[in-house]
C-alpha cells in the first residue's frame, strides 16, 4: 500500500506518543494500536506527507542506520500499517456500537444478583435457577421487604417443552437445552450489563489480588489464565476474575466477578488443587464442556502495578522475564475487548499515565503450583 492510501486511511487517527514508540487511536473503529519507535515515526512522516526519500534520510539521521537498513526497517513499519489499516473495521451505520438495552425495570417477582454495581433480575423456574446458581449464586442479593429496587438488566427463563426460553437484556428471546442454558445466560450479562457500567477499556484478562497489589494477566483463550488464577488463589491471592477485567477512569481496575470457568481438558490438572470440581454442575459453554469452579470471588477496584502474561506449555519449568514497556503495551492493547461510548482520542493520555507505572512481564509454566510459587517469589 502507498502512502497517500494510508494518509487518507488513518485521517480519523490520532497519534500518542510514548516512551519507546506511540498509541494509535482510531475513533471510528474503536480500536487501540500501540507502535514501536520505527512504526511510530512512519506513521507520523505518512501523515505530514513526508516523500520516501526525505523519510529515509531523516530515519538514518534519527536511529544512526545506513541506507539499506533504513529502507528495510521502512518497508517493515509500513508492512505492519497496512495491517492495521486492513483490520476489520464496522460500517458506518449513525448508531452506536453498543447493544439496545431497554432501561431498569420496576420491581417484580424474580432473584436479584449484584454484579459491577448494578442490579441483574433473573426470573426462572427453580429447575434454572440451580443451573444459573453454580454461576452467579455467590452474587445473591437478600430480598429486602419493601425495598423498592430497579433493575439495570431483567432477564426472563421460561420452560418450554424439555428446554428453555429466555429473553431480556435488549436481545431476541433464544431456546435453549439445559445444558446451554447458563452460556445464554451469560452472554446476556456481558453483552447487555457491561456497556451500562461506567468504564475505560475492556481487556480479556485474568485479575488477581496479593500483598496490597493487583496483578493483570491479559491473554488470549488457551494460555492458561484461568490455570493460574486457580493455582494463585491456592497460594492465598483474591481471586476477581479469569475473563475480563475493566480499567476504570480513576485508573483502577475491576473484575467481571464470575468464577473460574474451567474446561474440561483442565479438569484432571484442576483437580487436585480444587477438588470440589469434581461435584460442580457441567455446561455446555457454546460448543465446549466446562464447570464453574466454587472458590471465592472478591469485588471492588484495585490498583494494578503489574501486568503478566502467561503462557503455559506442559512439562516447562515456570519462569517470569520483565519486558520492555512498549512491547508490553502492545501486548496489552492486542487483548482489549471494548472501548466504551465517549472514549475519545484525549482518553488515551490517561491510559498512558497508568502504563507509565506499570511493569511487565512473560510468564511460561508447566506446573501451576509452581508458576504460583515463582510468581510469589518474583512480584
Amino acid at each position: 500500500m502507498n502512502s497517500s492510501n494510508l494518509r487518507a486511511l488513518f485521517a480519523d487517527m490520532s497519534f500518542h506518543p510514548t516512551d519507546g514508540g506511540a498509541v494509535i487511536y482510531d475513533a471510528a473503529g474503536k480500536r487501540l494500536f500501540a507502535l514501536n519507535e520505527t512504526a511510530a515515526f512512519v506513521w507520523l512522516a505518512v501523515r505530514d506527507g513526508v516523500d520516501r526519500e526525505t523519510m529515509t534520510r531523516e530515519l538514518r539521521a534519527a536511529l544512526n542506520l545506513s541506507a539499506e537498513e533504513a529502507e528495510n526497517w521502512i518497508e517493515l513499519a509500513l508492512g505492519s500499517l497496512d495491517q492495521l489499516s486492513r483490520a476489520e473495521r464496522p460500517e458506518p451505520s449513525g448508531r452506536s456500537n453498543e447493544p439496545a438495552i431497554a432501561g431498569p425495570s420496576p420491581l417484580r417477582p424474580g432473584v436479584d444478583y449484584a454484579l459491577l454495581g448494578r442490579t441483574v433480575r433473573i426470573s426462572a423456574p427453580e429447575a434454572a435457577l440451580g443451573r444459573i446458581d453454580s454461576m452467579i449464586g455467590h452474587l445473591k442479593q437478600s430480598p429486602s421487604d419493601g425495598d423498592c429496587v430497579s433493575a439495570a438488566l431483567s432477564i426472563s427463563v421460561e420452560v418450554d417443552g424439555a428446554k428453555f426460553a429466555v429473553s431480556g437484556g435488549g436481545e431476541p428471546a433464544a431456546v435453549t437445552g439445559p445444558e446451554q442454558l447458563v452460556a445464554e445466560i451469560e452472554r446476556r450479562i456481558v453483552q447487555g450489563l457491561l456497556p451500562r457500567v461506567p468504564h475505560f477499556l475492556t481487556f480479556h484478562a485474568a485479575l488477581m489480588y496479593a500483598r496490597d497489589r493487583g496483578v493483570l494477566f491479559p491473554a488470549p483463550s488457551g494460555s492458561g489464565k484461568t490455570t493460574l488464577s486457580v493455582a494463585l488463589t491456592g497460594a492465598g491471592w483474591s481471586y476477581r476474575t479469569d475473563e475480563m477485567a475493566l480499567l476504570d477512569r480513576n485508573l483502577t481496575w475491576q473484575g467481571l466477578p464470575l468464577p473460574p470457568c474451567i474446561k474440561a481438558a483442565s479438569y484432571l490438572l484442576i483437580e487436585p488443587l480444587q477438588p470440589s470440581l469434581r461435584h460442580a454442575i457441567e455446561h455446555d459453554r457454546f460448543g465446549c464442556f466446562v464447570k464453574f469452579l466454587p472458590v471465592k470471588v472478591e469485588s471492588g477496584a484495585l490498583t494494578v502495578s503489574a501486568v503478566v502474561f502467561p503462557r503455559y506449555r506442559p512439562a516447562s519449568q515456570a519462569s517470569v522475564r520483565p519486558l520492555r514497556q512498549m512491547e508490553g503495551l502492545t501486548r496489552l492493547l492486542t487483548q482489549c475487548l471494548y472501548v466504551p461510548e465517549g472514549f475519545c482520542g484525549a482518553d488515551v493520555g490517561a491510559l498512558l499515565e497508568w502504563h507509565d507505572q506499570a511493569k511487565y512481564y512473560e510468564m511460561e509454566f508447566g506446573s501451576p503450583r509452581q508458576a504460583a510459587a515463582v510468581l510469589c517469589e518474583t512480584l
